[in-house]
This record gives C-alpha cells, structure tokens and sequence, in this order.
C-alpha cells in the first residue's frame, strides 16, 4: 500500500491531486484546515468510487502539530506516508508600503515553515527500507520576481531554496522536487474573463491547468533520476518579465 499526504487537498488545486492519485492507486491523505466539509465530501466520492481517502485537519501555522501530521496519517491510513505534496499555502497581498511582521510570519511559516517540518515528520516515520518522494507547489514568480504579493513570494522563495537543501538532506532515501505553475485557477482581485484574459496572454496563449500539476507530480514519482530539480509549468509566464503580478497586470486586467 502506498500513502500520499496532500496538503490543502479539500478544493481546487489540491483536489485534483488527490482524486489523481487515489485513481493511481494511492491511499489519499485529504489534509484540510478550515475546509472540513469539503475534505470530508471529497473523501467520500473517493472511497465511493472503490477509491481509499481519509481527511485529516492541521492547522499548518502551527509547526508543532505540524511534525506530528506524517505519524498521523500514517496511523490513519494504517501504512508509512511515502509521498508527500505540499500544496497548500497562505496567499494574501501585500506589498513593501503595507506588509506587516505579522504577515510576513504568516506567509513565510505557511509556506515554508510548515514544508520544512513536514518533511522532517516525514523522514521520521518513513521505514529505513522504504523510499519517498516529497513535491513542492512552488510559483512561477520565483524566476519571475515582481513586488506585488510580496511576503507570499518570500515564503515561496524561501521554499525554493529549501528544496535542494532537503533533496540533499534526505537522500537517498527522499527525493524532493519543486513544480512551479503559472496562473492555473482564478485568485486574488481576478474574475474568470481576467483569469482568461491572463492566460491567454502569455507565450503559448494559455497557462497551467491542475490536470498539467497532477500529471507533472506522476511524472515526478516515475522518474527515480529526479530530485532538486524545480519543473516550471506556466505556458511561458515565467519568461514575460511582468512588471506587476498577473491578477493585477494592467494587460491581464483588460485596459
């Protein structure tokens, strides 16, 4: 049996994660914070379609509980978590003018803080026979920088860093790899003709989709050569330079 943890797995991005993998059959790890209902409403289509999921609740801001979380769910699950993806994160704007310590510390144990110690829960209660792999959701903004969502980028950079430190780390038993996407799903300021408009206007005229993610974290686990490496997914986002980020950019936006 082969356990896999998604974090932030109850909507969006971080579904279609788990309802991949659990068709790959994968023991789901459903984690969620405030969306308990929707976790526990898609681990109930899972096992209804002869699918095995459970849904789990951490509150990934508090980084006690969250070294405890790979134990958990493998006490769960009844087996070790052999894959972990850290999908979820915290994505609030700021900018220079108006961050605050108390949401650069939000962003920045969010989204790299709770990574790290997951993965450091996770090594624990890996057996010393078995091997894993840990994906990183990063963002195309970390080769793309801009000072919008600023605090929010800093957690990510610092998450990009951190993933050549952890591959290095825990082989060879772990292997870590980064998947940095473009605009996948409308967010921020963004309704769906600006998230169109967006996506439409980069390199390839259309950005990431979260089967593109799903199919990238298989692609991840089939191929044992990989770790530390970051696969960016944005339909050339990344290389259009903006000034501003893509939910704000005046071309995105239409005027």
């Amino acid at each position: 049996m082969s356990v896999a943890l998604v974090t932030g797995a109850a909507r969006r991005i971080g579904a279609v994660i788990a309802t991949t993998l659990a068709a790959r059959g994968f023991t789901v790890l459903v984690h969620h914070n405030r969306s308990a209902d929707d976790a526990e409403t898609l681990v109930a289509s899972l096992n209804s379609s002869g699918h095995r999921a459970y849904a789990i609740g951490c509150d990934l801001a508090d980084l006690d509980a969250v070294r405890g979380l790979c134990a958990r769910g493998a006490a769960l699950a009844g087996g070790p978590v052999t894959v972990l993806i850290n999908n979820a994160s915290r994505f609030v704007y700021d900018d220079l003018a108006s961050a605050t310590p108390e949401n650069f510390r939000a962003h920045v144990d969010i989204n790299a803080g709770a990574p790290l110690f997951l993965a450091q829960g996770f090594a624990a209660q890996l057996p010393a026979d078995a091997e894993g792999v840990i994906v990183n959701l990063l963002d195309q903004k970390i080769s793309n920088p801009n000072p919008d969502y600023l605090t929010y980028s800093v957690g990510k950079a610092a998450l990009h860093g951190l993933t050549p430190m952890l591959a290095l780390a825990l082989a060879p038993r772990v292997r870590v790899v980064g998947i940095a996407p473009g605009i996948t799903l409308p967010s921020g300021p963004q309704d769906e003709a600006a998230f169109r408009r967006a996506a439409a206007d980069t390199p390839l005229g259309h950005s990431s989709t979260p089967d593109d993610l799903a199919r990238a974290i298989i692609f991840v686990l089939e191929t044992k050569s990989l770790t530390g490496q970051v696969l960016t997914l944005d339909g050339g986002e990344s290389i259009s330079r903006r000034r501003r980020d893509v939910a704000i950019d005046p071309v995105a936006k239409g005027r």
